[in-house]
């Protein structure tokens, strides 16, 4: 156990994450305020045998996102993308060199 802030906590020392920044490294634990368990990926098998697993996410997002540009191609047409990509270079080259 735990005590954050007066709050108990259960914690299993497989539950930390380990953080590098630079050559430091950091143990990290993530509590959520309403649950006595951190947040970790102890329960995969759980995850897994209920179907909710977001393995497989990758493959329906891809999908969705081509089919969806696919839409947007057909909506704007050449001429339209032409014009927001010039736009978004201009933006950027603004950006980057107005800064100083």
């Amino acid at each position: 156990m735990v005590i954050i802030r007066n709050k108990p906590y259960e914690v299993d020392p497989r539950a930390f994450w380990t953080s590098k920044q630079g050559k430091t490294m950091y143990k990290c634990l993530l509590i959520k305020e309403i649950d006595r368990r951190p947040v970790s990926n102890l329960d995969y098998s759980e995850i897994k045998k209920r179907g909710d697993a977001t393995d497989s996410d990758d493959l329906l997002i891809r999908a969705t996102l081509k089919a969806y540009a696919g839409a947007v191609k057909k909506t704007l047409g050449t001429g339209a993308i032409v014009l927001i990509v010039i736009g978004v270079i201009a933006a950027i080259g603004f950006f980057m060199f107005s800064g100083g």
